[in-house]
């Protein structure tokens, strides 16, 4: 029998405020581990299509990492069931992740950061089932 082509699904696609790049998940449903990692796609002007589409510069190969979403100065994003943040840009490049100090021993993802900045919120298990929680968000 021949080998199953990967399915893909695309989610949690955000574009940044400059309107011409988008981060986005890219799950392998069928593959074997099942991967989701962070992408990047990049148009020259508003009314182009994606193009571009590479991982992005925090994506670990081989590590679950998804749900970037955009932060003052970089991403946070969920990484192997925790939240990580990364400063940079795509034109500077990033600095190395740091796993975020909320770590709660279970899961903590899907991070989203509310529209002013100052608050991230995100889906944990901490306590055995999953809830929305709310942590500050402080400068770099």
């Amino acid at each position: 029998m021949p080998p199953t082509k990967p399915k893909t699904k695309i989610t949690e696609f955000h574009v940044l405020a400059d309107g011409l790049t988008a981060v986005f998940v890219r799950w392998l449903d069928n593959a074997d581990p099942m991967t989701a990692d962070s992408y990047v796609a990049q148009r020259p002007t508003r009314d182009a299509p994606w193009t571009n589409l590479a991982p992005t510069p925090f994506s670990t190969p081989g590590v679950v990492d998804a749900a970037a979403h955009p932060v003052p100065g970089g991403f946070v994003f969920d990484t192997d069931g925790g939240l990580s943040v990364t400063h940079g840009s795509f034109t500077t490049g990033f600095d190395t992740p740091t796993r975020l100090a909320i770590d709660s021993g279970g899961y903590d993802g899907l991070p989203f950061v509310s529209s002013d900045g100052c608050e991230l919120f995100f889906v944990s298990d901490r306590d055995g089932s999953f809830h929305i929680y709310r942590a500050a968000v402080l400068a770099p």
